[in-house]
């Protein structure tokens, strides 16, 4: 599949010299960034976090918004803590990334591939102004392996309780970065494509702050359903008529067509 231009504006969030708030330090143009940065917020690692966790920065929070009727796509990184304020504070700079969800959709964009064409574009760019970027869709096979290693039935699941509940994957904090996004992947494929436009997912996030992310990984909850990944654990059941029913739909198409026509035909 031919790869498909998508324009990405961009904020770049830190604190200033001898300042004590975070504010928008540079910007690639007019758009009212504003309106955005604050409603996915993941929060900051603890202090005593090691670079080399698994859970370790750089945070990688997805978030659709509305602007005048069009469906945007938003990719918030935080990144590792840069220097100190005046109060001897780390400072944890974060890029603000915001795309047409248009574009992300007609390239069949994955969570793995915005990553991917974001993680090395290090704010602020010279000069300022939009970035593009290309995405190679991802190929959903590999997206049903990942569905097929933790087991159809969990998966099937999980992606209808998204239905239902702001969810935490909560043993799955020992799984780093990328296996991670692997699963927000997987989860989302069991879904119609278009639920990105309303469903917002973070690698990581600091549950001790509200923070309003429909799927994170958390070793506790807050607000949410707390779901286990494991094999070992107890099956989650999703709690609702529309859940049970969307799972059974899911496991019947799977069962007759397998994984990979089904991950196909939802994206």
């Amino acid at each position: 599949m031919p790869e498909l231009p998508v324009t990405a504006s961009w904020a770049w969030i830190s604190k200033k010299p001898g300042e004590a708030g975070y504010t928008i330090l540079a910007k690639s143009d007019d758009t009212p960034f504003g309106k955005y940065i604050g409603q996915y917020v993941t929060g900051t690692p603890g202090s005593s976090m090691e670079a080399s966790a698994p859970g370790a920065p750089p945070w990688v929070a997805f978030g659709p918004f509305v602007r005048d009727g069009d469906l945007l796509m938003s990719v918030s990184i935080q990144d590792w803590w840069q220097g100190s304020d005046n109060s001897s504070r780390q400072v944890w700079p974060q890029r603000f990334f915001l795309m047409r969800y248009e574009e992300v959709a007609a390239a069949r964009g994955s969570y793995r591939q915005l990553w991917a064409a974001l993680q090395d574009v290090w704010l602020p760019t010279e000069p300022c102004a939009p970035v593009p970027l290309s995405l190679p869709g991802m190929p959903t096979a590999e997206i049903a392996r990942t569905v097929e290693h933790y087991g159809c039935d969990r998966m099937a699941a999980l992606a209808a309780m998204v239905l239902e509940d702001r969810i935490a994957l909560g043993d799955a904090t020992r799984l780093d970065r990328d296996d991670r996004m692997a699963v927000l992947d997987a989860v989302l494929a069991l879904l119609p494509y278009g639920l990105r436009r309303e469903v917002s997912a973070s690698t990581a996030v600091d549950n001790t702050v509200t923070h309003g992310m429909d799927l994170v990984f958390a070793s506790f909850p807050n607000k949410q359903v707390l779901v286990s990944l494991s094999r070992e654990s107890p099956m989650p059941v999703p709690r609702t008529e529309h859940g049970l029913a969307y799972r059974g739909l899911l496991l019947e198409k799977v069962a007759s067509s397998g994984i990979q026509a089904v991950i196909d035909h939802l994206w």
